[in-house]
């Protein structure tokens, strides 16, 4: 079993600064559906990529900035509804997304050495925000250089904005605009959550099963909401092969 290494801290050669979209975008305030901002549901996204080269910082931020136009909701913040203090809401207004620099005396081995296993101090590699300047802030970005040359790029990205494949669609176009700069996205992301909003008043005009389960033998239902916030979340690293999906798919209800 291979050994867990303890990152060193961080040195920040920068204080944190915002990078803005590059053209103007939409200014208003962007619904979020209620599948969009349930409570469990309110975290970031922690994405960790390691480079054997690095790129330059000055040039990630500019690709940064045009991809922002497009996906303009993660340069805003996220705040309480102005309409139901129960809800939140994105103020699309161009702040922009987070962007740290750092350097941390580690090469890529012995990091590649220690990632095996689950390991707490990976949280070094992404900022912290604790300034209320930059509370709601949806997109956090940390550039951590090597000492061999090469890099780390974390990203935090709310979950309220974005799941796990909206993620990867921003990830995967901001690294097209990086080595293309002057290329048109092959898919540009789509932001209007209005029309998953509830009709008032309510019209279920089907049952939903999804959101219920019932146990043998007892007749009420129990929501699906209170059943997750009762389990024990651990963290496990886990590695899905081929086989292991294929195998997972044989176990689904063919559709």
């Amino acid at each position: 079993m291979s050994k867990i290494i303890e990152i060193p801290d961080c040195t920040y050669t920068n204080k944190p600064y915002l990078i803005t979209p590059c053209a103007p975008t939409p200014k208003h305030k962007l619904y979020l559906s209620n599948l969009d901002d349930q409570r469990f549901l309110r975290f970031s996204i922690k994405y960790l990529y390691l480079f054997k080269k690095s790129v330059e910082a000055e040039w990630l931020k500019f690709s940064l900035s045009k991809v922002l136009v497009e996906y303009y909701p993660l340069a805003g913040r996220v705040r309480v509804s102005s309409e139901d203090a129960e809800k939140l809401e994105v103020d699309c207004n161009s702040e922009g997304a987070l962007f740290v620099e750092a350097y941390v005396n580690l090469s890529v081995e012995e990091f590649l050495e220690g990632s095996q296993r689950p390991n707490a101090s990976w949280r070094k590699l992404l900022f912290k925000v604790d300034s209320h300047n930059f509370v709601g802030a949806p997109l956090i970005i940390q550039v951590t250089h090597l000492r061999c040359g090469g890099m780390i790029l974390c990203t935090g990205i709310s979950h309220c904005l974005c799941d796990g494949i909206g993620t990867v669609q921003f990830l995967q176009a901001w690294e097209f605009l990086t080595r293309k700069p002057n290329a048109a996205l092959h898919v540009s992301p789509f932001h209007e959550r209005y029309m998953l909003k509830p009709r008032t008043p309510p019209q279920i005009t089907s049952s939903h099963p999804e959101f219920t389960c019932l146990l043998p033998q007892e007749p009420a239902p129990i929501l699906l909401n209170q059943f997750l916030q009762c389990q024990n979340h651990v963290p496990i690293s886990a590695t899905f092969s081929p086989t292991d999906i294929l195998q997972l798919k044989k176990l689904c209800i063919p559709s």
